[in-house]
């Protein structure tokens, strides 16, 4: 029975052992599994290339472009198409180091390209650069001169001598020949403003001497940066070149305002006259005039949907004209039925009267419609 005993005791003693052996060596399997695994995953992990990104270009921001115009002529001012023709010089300047080049290996710090060239250096190179286009441009624009230049450090300067027809859908007319107009010319990006941003240039915004608006007064320019849609996801940065001009009124004065005015005063001598029919053709003659008048001036503008200043005038000078012609030929009529002291009376009142009713027509048109 000891025997037995002691035998019992043995193989409990070595089913403990047993069991604790086969647990540290489960242990040990799953952890150089675990470990095996581990490094399997670092080293795919390290495999796998990661897509490079340009971080300093989002610290950046967008490449600023320096936009600056000089307008040389206004050659025309189509006032019935509501356009104008602009000669100038288009200046863009950046700095972009994807343009810069070993000075040394190339054998100069600058390259002068043309378009060609430098839209074969921009595809071969995969480089960005601000395309633009002349956002209210009708028709195609002429371009005389343009060149590319490329300097080591990665700056970019763009000159082109341009003629290009703009519209101007900004004219005002109803201060006709009083008016100011202001005259645009928008350039937009055609990058988005992520990319590419314009600034005035600070020292190509101007205008030319001799410009050809004998017309017309120019004031100084000035430029302003805003954004501009296309209808599409995004917003492009846009450059607004922006001047007024008054006319020069001495034309107007001589060739128009004085003429009026003379015939006006022949319309109220003929008040004077005791011949009545005579007063009656030469009325009518002075009708005939304004409405030559009214065509001269029709042939200028486009077709308004509101009156100027100088239809208003016109109109004006059309009523009182027609009434003076009316009134003549009741004044003529009471004197062939020889109602002399009515006829006296009447006469009288219009004599006087006209100036009177002109003069203050005229008085309350300026101030009304000018100021």
């Amino acid at each position: 029975m000891k025997q037995l005993s002691d035998k019992r005791k043995m193989s409990y003693f070595d089913l403990l052992i047993r069991s604790t052996l086969h647990t540290c060596c489960l242990f040990a399997l799953i952890l150089s599994l675990t470990t095996l695994f581990s490094g399997i995953s670092e080293s795919s992990a390290e495999d796998v290339p990661v897509p490079a990104t340009d971080v300093s270009q989002e610290a950046s921001g967008p490449i600023r472009v320096q936009l600056g115009i000089e307008v040389n002529q206004i050659p025309e001012i189509n006032q019935k198409a509501e356009s104008f023709t602009v000669v100038g010089y288009l200046l863009l300047e950046w700095e972009d180091p994807e343009f810069s080049f070993d000075a040394v290996e190339a054998g100069a710090k600058e390259k002068f390209l043309n378009r060609k060239q430098f839209e074969t250096l921009v595809a071969e190179n995969a480089l960005r650069w601000p395309i633009y286009i002349f956002q209210n441009q009708q028709g195609n624009r002429a371009t005389q001169e343009e060149t590319f230049l490329v300097r080591s450090d990665g700056k970019v300067l763009i000159v082109e001598r341009f003629t290009v027809i703009l519209q101007a859908p900004d004219f005002e007319f109803s201060k006709y020949p009083f008016d100011t107009q202001d005259f645009y010319i928008r350039i937009v990006s055609l990058p988005r403003d992520d990319k590419f941003v314009f600034e005035p240039h600070p020292d190509f915004n101007s205008m030319g001497d001799h410009l050809g608006m004998e017309a017309w007064s120019v004031g100084e320019p000035d430029v302003s940066i805003s954004t501009y849609r296309f209808g599409l996801p995004g917003k492009h940065s846009q450059y607004l070149f922006h001047f007024k001009a008054a006319r020069h009124i001495n034309y107007y004065i001589l060739r128009i305002f004085v003429p009026m005015f003379l015939i006006i005063t022949v319309s109220w001598v003929t008040f004077f006259m005791k011949d009545y029919a005579k007063r009656v053709d030469v009325s009518t003659a002075n009708l005939l005039t304004f409405v030559a008048f009214n065509f001269t001036f029709g042939s200028e503008l486009p077709r308004l949907g509101y009156l100027t200043f100088m239809d208003l005038l016109l109109v004006i000078s059309f009523i009182i004209t027609a009434f003076t012609v009316v009134c003549n030929v009741i004044i003529k009529r009471l004197d062939s039925s020889n109602q002399d002291a009515l006829c006296q009376k009447i006469d009288t009142f219009f004599t006087w009267g006209y100036p009177i009713v002109y003069i203050g027509s005229l008085l309350v048109m300026v101030f009304y419609w000018l100021y």
